[in-house]
């Protein structure tokens, strides 16, 4: 008489899809590689974070006063812990009546650049540009959570005396890997830095002709919002043991933004046939993507008094096909829609694309064109770097998409590049420094 175990064992031995697995030379082939296999009915906790605290804090701005635009505002960063993530707040002046069209950029047009600093030295620095650039590479939910909360893709945030709150994340290479989060309790102090932009992003109430009083009139308030995460007192210890116990500098591969020289240029009325512009990277970097940006420039003078001027002030323009070519060999040369489309590649379900809702998408971001060297597009780590160093003549070359309903002819174009730096503190002092080692 069979015991009920050998009856139970003797079911999943006649198991037929185990029978069959176990004759798969392909099923055979993938569980040998190293650590392929789990239990997963294995009772356990994965990736469990000890309990902490969390703070929220609101920072007003310690340098810079009057709420003026093309002002420089500073905020000092606070030793409470764990850096998780910076916002700006900003509160816009009331608009002047119901006629107040602004850019599609939402709040983001507000900003000039974005600094984090450490004694003065810069560690990170973000243009309303290179946040563009990073905010294209956002998955699909979080792009437009980020969208929303800067009011982005609507021309009417002023009107009818309104005075809208934005929230800005900022977007550093800090906060996208929580192995990168800056204990600010151990490292010297930080100061953020915004600088507002002085250009015209929002029409006024000025008569036709008339730019003096077609311009924003300022901002109520602006704020910063610091989250930190605080350890309870033996794990912070044993955080800064484990990096700092040797007695030895802590290095960090983080990423920045780098901006090429500006091309001025006028836009076409219809689709550009040959490679009219070009821009050369000078930046010798070992660099993970590159991002070109057209975009018509801020109005001036009578199409100040514009609406569709205004509302596509800054916002970037579609570009036809981009080519990008070194050391005399073409390394891509592609349509602008295979980039924005399947150009933000993935090891995660988007491996086809980056998810752009373009109908719902007024503020141009899907008008971002990133070549990426990486094989994925997730910024937590490098999946690829290319250096620059060695390569002759580096040139992005592009077409530009017909722009009859641009009111303004100038244009810029930009190329950005995201690339590697490396990020010391000091074990003994804290001091930050950040350089290039290609």
């Amino acid at each position: 008489m069979l015991s009920t175990n050998k009856i139970f064992y003797s079911s999943i031995k006649m198991d037929v899809l185990v029978a069959s697995n176990e004759n798969s030379a392909l099923i055979s082939t993938v569980n040998s590689a190293d650590q392929s296999q789990i239990l997963p009915f294995n009772y356990a906790l994965e990736k469990n974070i000890p309990a902490h605290g969390l703070q929220i804090v609101t920072h007003d701005p310690v340098a810079g006063t009057g709420n003026v635009l093309g002002t420089t505002y500073d905020f000092d960063i606070n030793k409470y812990g764990y850096l998780r993530s910076l916002v700006l707040e900003i509160k816009a002046a009331a608009g002047a009546d119901t006629t107040n069209v602004a850019s599609s950029l939402g709040g983001l047009c507000y900003i000039e650049s974005i600094e984090l600093l450490s004694s003065g030295r810069r560690l990170q620095y973000m243009s309303r540009d290179a946040y563009l650039c990073a905010l294209s590479d956002l998955p699909y939910g979080a792009r437009k959570s980020v969208q929303a909360a800067c009011k982005m893709g609507t021309t009417d945030w002023l009107r009818n005396n309104t005075q809208p709150t934005f929230h800005i994340p900022i977007l550093f290479s800090f906060f996208d890997n929580v192995r990168n989060t800056i204990n600010a309790r151990f490292n010297e102090s930080l100061r953020l830095r915004v600088t507002l932009t002085s250009e015209k992003f929002a029409q006024g109430t000025a008569t036709s002709g008339s730019d003096a009083t077609a311009v924003i009139a300022g901002i109520t308030h602006l704020k910063l919002l610091a989250e930190y995460r605080r350890l309870p007192m033996p794990l912070d210890d044993k955080v800064v043991q484990e990096d700092f116990g040797d007695n030895q500098p802590l290095t960090k591969v983080v990423y920045d933004y780098s901006e090429e020289t500006a091309l001025t240029l006028t836009l076409p009325t219809s689709d550009q046939t040959t490679y009219a512009n070009e821009i050369e990277i000078k930046d010798n970097g070992a660099v993970d993507a590159i991002y070109l940006i057209v975009k018509p420039a801020p109005p001036t003078g009578n199409a100040i008094d514009n609406n569709t001027a205004m509302a596509g002030a800054g916002v970037p323009l579609e570009i036809k096909e981009v080519k990008f070519s070194a050391s005399g060999q073409t390394i891509m040369e592609v349509s602008g829609n295979y980039i924005e489309f399947l150009g933000r590649r993935t090891l995660d379900k988007g491996f086809y694309g980056g998810g752009f809702d373009v109908s719902a998408d007024n503020s141009g971001t899907n008008f971002v064109y990133k070549i990426q060297l990486g094989l994925d597009s997730d910024t937590r780590y490098f999946s690829n770097l290319a250096s620059l160093r060695e390569l002759n003549t580096p040139t992005i070359s592009f077409k530009i998409a017909g722009t009859s309903g641009v009111v303004t002819a100038n244009a810029q174009a930009k190329v950005i590049v995201r690339k590697a730096m490396l990020m010391t503190t000091d074990a003994g002092s804290g001091k930050n420094s950040v350089g290039v080692s290609n």
